[in-house]
């Protein structure tokens, strides 16, 4: 049997089992010394290619005996335990299941201005069609696909608009004289009826389309009360577990774009917290009103369904902890290239309001074709923000759509490392290599040169201590805005602010993207905005638009003790709870401009000057500050100085990452 010389803390590898691997737990054994091998320093187990449902008999007990095996060779054993990948077994035992509101005129359509179905009456008649798909794919739940099945209509509203805007005062719930049927060979639906209205009166029509799914429903309390059982076997199984996550790409609800998630449960709990039923406001989800009261709609029902999500994680998070004290838990968040407020009807539009119930993210990042993107940079801010204000410090990202190119993949290792974000390494979902090129044709081939990757992280590990790098400027990402404006609109945003992030670090400023939520708990003080452990000497906030009252709170209170807060893109207008904002607040910047004077004017500055074309951070650590470099993009080299208050020191070319310690007044060059 062949054992690493060295326990290495590489990467995390995601683990795939198949059917074979839990029939025959000692194959198992054998990928985990490989594994080892390699170089890696952990692995996250999925069943998501398996057939068994995770919560099988024969699953556990492959679990328990490959969690032994990794415990005696000092390999971190986490579980990624999914509610939902069982989900048809839930739903036979409880009756509790998702259910989808369709609101554009075909699923897979983005929810924007120009796909939302609607329709006006004519000749005192509407009608309204709808094409549904039976399936849409996904390896969360263990049938492979989330599978639709008409169930008629939730509600239906007629109203007139004026300037773009539905006025309020016009709505009228007409579900009693409307009609739904659905031809299911045909994928349709169709929703008709007769209204009287006023002639020469223009009046519009729009309807909520309901179909069962084959997802259980976060908010069943039956559904996850079940789960107690699967932690018991668990530990009478005498398993060892660093940590169990929960989710894969994503932790939230999976949807077909255009729909969202409801429930008995949601609606229930929607009712008893706010005092109304959301049915009859579903209107404001998806179209604005005269008054601004679809704002407090969305963002009361996107609130819920984050609560909904991360209550039950953290339900059951804390029925684990119960039987594993020491264990560690995880949330999984993606940040893609497109069609992003996705999250938001997931039930994901604020992760860092997650990090209060587990330990750390697991954050999945879009590479892109062949050269560094504005998303995968910014994704890469962002992972080390969230696992920055996470409990453990610490971050696992996978980054995928990678090709099997040496280049990119030294160059990912390299950012990985600038910013101490941990790399997740998976494979596709047949157990060929997807991210990863192989050597031969096994589950067990490997990327090119991996052990390689794995020394690299490695001695860049025993170096920075995976320590996250120093930033003086807080970047709100706007969550509440996204939330309440039209999607259309909100992917705009995300897009520019993707952009924005990107560039602001190209020119190396240092920054935390953080959200309104972290902002609201700042506080001033003579050396700076305090933020838990961090202190900023610059806010930038862009797309302001909309903010919770203590958001406001806090904000008016920065622009008013003349600390630097750059507001860009829109002005303050309107509080959650839909109260205009009186406050006369200033715009900074366009976000959208890539001249970046309006930052300099104000006083925006990076730490300290790095070579152009490349990417530099700084650690601190006792023995001096550490500084690391490297090219922003694949197969470039770059050279010159690193330039501070105190130091100034050469950068040789190079197309590598570079570390250097500026201690007793010269530099010390250690990779």
């Amino acid at each position: 049997m062949k054992i690493h010389p060295k326990y290495k803390e590489g990467a995390f590898y995601l683990w795939r089992w198949q059917d074979k691997d839990i029939e025959r737990p000692r194959d198992l054994k054998e990928q985990l010394i490989e594994i080892i091998w390699q170089g890696f320093s952990g692995v996250v187990v999925t069943m998501n290619d398996s057939c068994y449902e995770f919560t099988h008999p024969k699953v556990t007990r492959a679990i328990a005996q490959a969690s032994q095996w990794a415990k005696i060779r000092k390999i971190q054993f986490w579980l990624h335990a999914d509610p939902r990948q069982a989900s048809r077994s839930f739903i036979q035992k409880t009756e509790e299941r998702t259910q989808n509101l369709l609101m554009t005129s075909r699923m897979g359509m983005d929810i924007s201005n120009r796909n939302i179905n609607k329709t006006k009456i004519r000749k005192k008649r509407f009608e309204l069609k709808y094409k549904y798909v039976q399936t849409y794919p996904t390896a969360a739940i263990q049938e492979k696909a989330l599978f639709f099945e008409p169930w008629g209509i939730e509600r239906i509203f007629a109203f007139q608009s004026e300037n773009g805007a539905v006025l309020r005062h016009t709505i009228r719930d007409i579900t009693s004289l409307s009609h739904f049927h659905a031809n299911v060979l045909n994928g349709t639906c169709t929703v008709f009826g007769n209204l009287n209205v006023p002639d020469g009166e223009e009046w519009w029509v729009i309807a909520f389309p309901k179909f069962n799914t084959n997802l259980y429903d976060f908010a069943g309390r039956e559904s996850n009360d079940l789960l107690h059982h699967f932690a018991e076997d668990l530990f009478d199984a005498c398993t060892h577990l660093e940590g169990i996550t929960w989710g894969l790409d994503d932790t939230g609800y999976i949807l077909n774009p255009g729909c969202i998630p409801v429930s008995l449960s949601i609606y229930n709990s929607f009712k008893s917290e706010k005092g109304y039923n959301i049915q009859d406001v579903l209107y404001g989800l998806v179209l604005e009103m005269d008054d601004g009261s679809h704002v407090p709609v969305r963002h009361q029902f996107y609130t819920l369904l984050m609560d909904t999500i991360f209550n039950a994680q953290k339900d059951f998070y804390k029925m684990v902890h119960s039987y594993f004290r020491d264990i560690r838990t995880g949330f999984h968040y993606s940040i893609q290239n497109k069609n992003n407020t996705q999250s938001v009807v997931a039930g994901l539009a604020d992760p860092w309001s997650a990090l209060e119930s587990v330990h750390l993210p697991f954050i999945k990042i879009d590479y892109g074709k062949n050269k560094t993107t504005d998303t995968f940079l910014a994704g890469l801010i962002l992972s080390k923000s969230l696992g920055l204000f996470s409990k453990n410090d610490k971050v696992l990202t996978t980054v995928s759509d990678i090709k099997n190119n040496p280049k990119i993949i030294d160059h990912i290792t390299n950012l990985m490392a600038l910013y101490s974000v941990e790399w997740l390494i998976e494979t596709d979902r047949s157990g060929k290599t997807n991210n990863i090129k192989s050597k031969n044709k096994t589950m067990l081939s490997y990327l090119q040169d991996i052990n390689q990757v794995n020394t690299k992280i490695d001695q860049v590990h025993d170096i920075t201590r995976h320590k996250f790098p120093e930033s003086d400027v807080a970047f709100v990402h706007p969550v509440h805005t996204i939330m309440c404006s039209n999607f259309e609109e909100s992917n705009s945003m995300i897009s520019t602010i993707y952009k924005l992030i990107s560039q602001l670090t190209r020119h190396h400023i240092q920054m935390d993207v953080i959200s309104p939520d972290l902002l609201a708990k700042g506080r001033l003080s003579i050396n700076g905005l305090k933020i838990f452990h961090r202190i900023y000497k610059t806010v930038i906030y862009p797309y302001p638009t909309i903010m919770k009252p203590d958001v406001l709170e806090i904000v008016s209170a920065i622009d008013k003790a003349g600390f630097p807060i750059l507001l860009g893109g829109s002005k303050p207008t309107m509080t959650t709870e839909g109260k205009k904002i009186p406050h006369i607040f200033q715009n900074s910047f366009d976000p959208k401009k890539k001249d970046l004077s309006s930052f300099i004017k104000k006083g925006i500055r990076p730490l300290f000057e790095a070579p152009t074309k490349s990417l530099a951070t700084t650690i601190l650590q006792q023995e001096g500050p550490l500084f690391m470099v490297c090219p922003a993009d694949p197969g470039e080299k770059v050279e010159g100085e690193i330039i501070g208050k105190n130091f100034r020191f050469d950068v040789p070319k190079s197309n590598k990452l570079q570390i250097i310690r500026f201690t007793d007044n010269k530099p010390q060059y250690l990779i």
